[in-house]
């Protein structure tokens, strides 16, 4: 069975002793995404050769690669998934299909860790984001019966702001010792757009808000640091993007900033997404601009200094964000931190590399007063933090002469 979500390049490898209705389940489960079938392992195999990912369900009862050695490919990822709980393995791989998926789309679009529902006559889209718990799929499930159902669970935005539909099983609670189910959303009454439809546009992009408290739904307005640290954290494939945060600020800019949308039953919420969707819709604090400031690290060869000297600069591949006007976000690796004033005069000011004396020396002027020990300790926490990079200069080709 191959899958092609938003250009990615999946397949499953029915192996031995899968039953029947197994096969037919999965098959089933992920009918929404038009999966290609196959009459064997080996007709499988010779029509997707060009595949990077595949999974090979299997009881293990027999040596795989035994009986198919051309599973083994060295330019791809193979992953092997026992079927003995069956419901475990539907589980498992759902998972591991949308994993796969997101690895393969890293770097060329802006994933979300986001439910999507559009509406057919606009082609306009909302987009749900929150962490897993929250009410995301409930929201979904509940909306897709009344508008277009895009996603459940990884909302996938193209740099035209056009969402590729990912509508993969959805995966519902039973029991808290049991794995998820996994239904295809057209047998939940979904209205599930076609996979291979773009023609939806992010229009709005909320955090869900489900209180367990009773209350009536409303929308408020979230500030773009708010906002950035709560997304960044349910977001995929962010550090392999070239433009990093950037890209999930510019796609908050184009849907008009984001907001909260908080409730208590997900059957109260229909009025206010409709007013979302809505081209004309008057949205609390939407005339409010968010500022921001980027600052990134500098293509610049090192100094020259003497050996043993301690010198120190900005992490390579760190890009630090100033928002709101005064609160200063970095992202570094996968990861989005708020740093405290001081962190982040320490980081803004390592543009190049300079001696921890001359830093400290910058910094003094900035905080008056500032002990020369308290410096140290904190230009070394945020080494080993990966915020700076220190090192002691050791050049064996050092001399007094190449210094001047």
């Amino acid at each position: 069975m191959a899958l092609s979500p938003a250009g990615a390049d999946l397949k499953v490898i029915f192996g031995p002793g899968v039953p029947d209705a197994l096969r037919e389940q999965i098959v089933q489960t992920w009918g929404s995404l038009s999966p290609r079938l196959f009459d064997s392992v080996h007709d499988a195999l010779e029509a997707t050769q060009s595949v990077a990912h595949a999974i090979v369900l299997t009881d293990g009862s027999v040596n795989l690669f035994d009986e198919h050695p051309d599973l083994v490919n060295p330019f791809g990822i193979l992953q092997i998934l026992n079927i003995q709980n069956e419901k475990q393995a539907l589980e498992t791989l759902t998972s591991n299909l949308t994993v796969a998926m997101i690895q393969q789309l890293a770097g060329k679009r802006t994933m979300l860790h986001a439910a999507a529902i559009g509406d057919p006559a606009t082609k306009r889209a909302l987009v749900l984001v929150g962490a897993s718990g929250r009410g995301k799929t409930t929201a979904a499930q509940y909306l897709g019966k009344k508008f277009t159902y895009l996603t459940d669970e990884t909302t996938i935005v193209g740099a035209d702001r056009e969402i590729s539909p990912y509508p993969k099983p959805l995966s519902l609670v039973v029991s808290d010792d049991e794995p998820k189910e996994q239904h295809n959303p057209v047998e939940l009454g979904l209205n599930a757009a076609d996979c291979e439809d773009t023609s939806y546009t992010a229009a709005r992009v909320v955090i869900v808000g489900r209180t367990d408290e009773s209350t009536k739904p409303y929308l408020e307005r979230v500030s773009l640091g708010d906002a950035l640290m709560s997304i960044a954290e349910q977001t995929s494939g962010v550090a392999l993007n070239p433009e990093g945060v950037l890209s999930i600020i510019r796609l908050f800019e184009q849907c008009g900033g984001v907001w909260r949308l908080v409730y208590s039953e997900v059957e109260d919420i229909e009025p206010l997404v409709r007013e979302l969707l809505a081209e004309d819709a008057v949205l609390p604090n939407s005339e409010r601009v968010d500022e921001y400031e980027t600052f990134e690290v500098p293509d610049r060869l090192p100094n020259v200094y003497p050996n043993g000297t301690q010198v120190l600069q900005r992490m390579f591949g760190t890009t630090g964000y100033l928002v709101d006007g005064e609160r200063f976000l970095l992202h570094h690796g996968d990861s989005l931190d708020e740093l405290s004033a001081f962190a982040a005069e320490c980081w803004i000011n390592a543009a190049h590399e300079l001696t921890v004396r001359e830093h400290y020396e910058v910094m003094r002027e900035l905080f008056e007063g500032l002990p020369e020990d308290a410096h140290r300790q904190v230009v070394e926490q945020l080494s080993e933090s990966g915020i700076l990079t220190m090192r002691t200069v050791d050049d064996p080709l050092y001399t007094e002469e190449n210094s001047n």
